[in-house]
């Protein structure tokens, strides 16, 4: 099988040549014209996605994908598509942290208490965090 993207550039490569136009080319190829002319987002935001990925989950190691997108998307402001932010998390197979002794989980779990208030994209609460739903003057629910 081959992938969609080989079979544009097989179809760039037959309407280039000047042997199809583009409408011919993407019957021949079977890929729509959208694929067709589908230009790929720059390697350099793919770049900035994984970095603030790994940032986020060096400060955050017992957070999962979801919470890691909510806080790029609700509190950081970006505007990264989760399937894009998905597939980078999971090509840089970003992993759960091992605790060695007692001292560390203690220390853990204070800091995810004070995360868990400040800075944790709750999901009960429209996926922003407890401290931005206090701001907004809205009561928290018991």
């Amino acid at each position: 099988m081959v992938k969609p993207s080989r079979r544009r550039e097989m179809a760039q490569c037959a309407v280039n040549t000047g042997r199809l136009n583009i409408r011919s080319a993407c019957a021949a190829f079977t890929i729509s014209e959208s694929c067709y002319r589908y230009q790929p987002k720059l390697s350099d935001e793919n770049a900035e996605i994984a970095d603030g990925l790994i940032l986020l989950t060096n400060r955050q190691r017992n957070w999962g994908f979801k919470l890691c997108f909510l806080y790029l998307r609700n509190v950081r402001g970006f505007g990264w598509n989760h399937k894009r932010v998905y597939r980078i998390y999971c090509e840089l197979a970003l992993n759960q942290y091992i605790f060695e002794t007692i001292d560390e989980v203690q220390e853990a779990a204070t800091a995810w208490l004070w995360t868990y208030n400040n800075e944790r994209p709750n999901m009960a609460i429209g996926g922003i965090t407890p401290k931005q739903k206090l701001a907004m003057g809205m009561p928290m629910a018991a």
